[in-house]
This record gives structure tokens, C-alpha cells and sequence, in this order.
């Protein structure tokens, strides 16, 4: 799609609740499943990031120059017991794959020492990298 800008809609239910152009689309920077779409709304850039534990179903329409995601919110935070949404940054459990905001499970493996799901001994490295301990 040379020379054009790529619109991106967001829609909950079949109604759209967030529309942007795509400014870049990349991959994960901690090498993990999945692709980051980066949108600019005319007052912000945001950060997307469908998976399927939140995203339905993505079309890509090019006659009309955009993509559409149907979220759905599939996973809830094992921390938080909250949804985790399209927005949201999120991490897991090296060893169980338990899901949950990144910021929620790097506080709990801070302070517990361990995964709140599956309770296996868990670290945080001075850069946010959760491993086993």
C-alpha cells in the first residue's frame, strides 16, 4: 500500500469505538507472539496490540484502506481479576503461561517472589524480565 495511510478501526459488538490512521506496524520487542499496530488519533499515538485473547476477528479492506478488529475481552488479569483490552500491555508466567497486565504481574513476582497462578518460584531482572528463579 505505497504512498497511502492505512486506517485502523477498533469495534466492540459492531459498533466502532476507536478509529485512527496506522502510523507503523511491527512485532513484540520481547520477541513474543503477535504484532503491534501504532495509531494516531489526531490527539495521541497509541499502542495496539491484538491477540486472541482480545480480538474476535481482524479484516483488511484495501479498497477502502483499512483494517477492522473486533475486540473481545477472552482473559481476565490474574492479578486484578480485570479484563485485559487491546490497550492494555500484558505479560505471562515463563511457566504456566498465566496472563496478566504487565504491570500487575511484575509487581506481584516483586513482592511474592513467585507466579500468582501456578506459585512457581519467579524473579524480576532490573529490566522488567520476568524469569525462573
Amino acid at each position: 500500500m505505497e504512498d497511502r495511510r492505512l486506517n485502523l478501526s477498533l469495534e466492540n459488538q459492531g459498533s466502532s469505538y476507536f478509529k485512527g490512521k496506522v502510523v507503523w506496524i511491527g512485532n513484540k520487542k520481547d520477541d513474543s507472539e503477535g504484532t503491534i499496530f501504532c495509531v494516531d488519533t489526531k490527539t495521541e499515538l497509541k499502542q495496539i496490540s491484538p491477540t486472541a485473547e482480545n480480538t474476535e476477528n481482524v479484516v483488511l479492506d484495501i479498497k477502502k484502506e483499512i483494517i477492522r478488529i473486533s475486540t473481545a475481552s477472552k482473559t481476565k488479569c490474574t492479578v486484578c481479576g480485570k479484563n485485559i483490552e487491546i490497550f492494555d500491555e500484558v505479560t505471562g508466567c515463563p511457566i504456566c503461561e498465566a496472563k496478566a497486565h504487565k504491570g500487575h504481574f511484575i509487581d506481584w513476582v516483586r513482592m511474592k517472589h513467585a507466579c500468582p497462578v501456578c506459585k512457581k518460584s519467579l524473579n524480576v531482572s532490573s529490566s522488567g524480565v520476568i524469569f525462573i528463579d
